[in-house]
């Protein structure tokens, strides 16, 4: 399946990019690449993803990468990676609004 990401999710990883860059540019640069090929990988198994319990209704799953969530979903046309967020947020506020 392919996989897309989304404009929101672009710009997930934009900001973890400046934030990491911050302190360690270099890092920055490596572990943005990591999470875009963990975001790839799901393609290989998608379903082996749990759906977010909080927001079943939205058919939302998550693949956790160290202290960051990739949340996607499922569709006919591909794997939609919607948002790439720090796991210590309070994300159900985010895809409620």
């Amino acid at each position: 399946m392919k996989v897309i990401f989304t404009k929101q999710a672009e710009n997930d990883l934009e900001q973890i990019a400046d934030f990491i860059a911050l302190d360690n540019p270099i890092r920055a640069l490596s572990f943005i690449k990591e999470l875009e090929q963990k975001s790839l990988a799901i393609a290989d198994m998608p379903k082996a993803f749990p759906i977010v319990s909080e927001l079943p209704e939205l058919n939302i799953r998550r693949r956790v990468y160290q202290n960051y969530s990739i949340f996607f979903c499922i569709e006919v046309e591909g794997i939609f990676i919607v948002r790439i967020l720090n796991s210590t947020m309070n994300y159900t506020a985010l895809f409620e609004s």
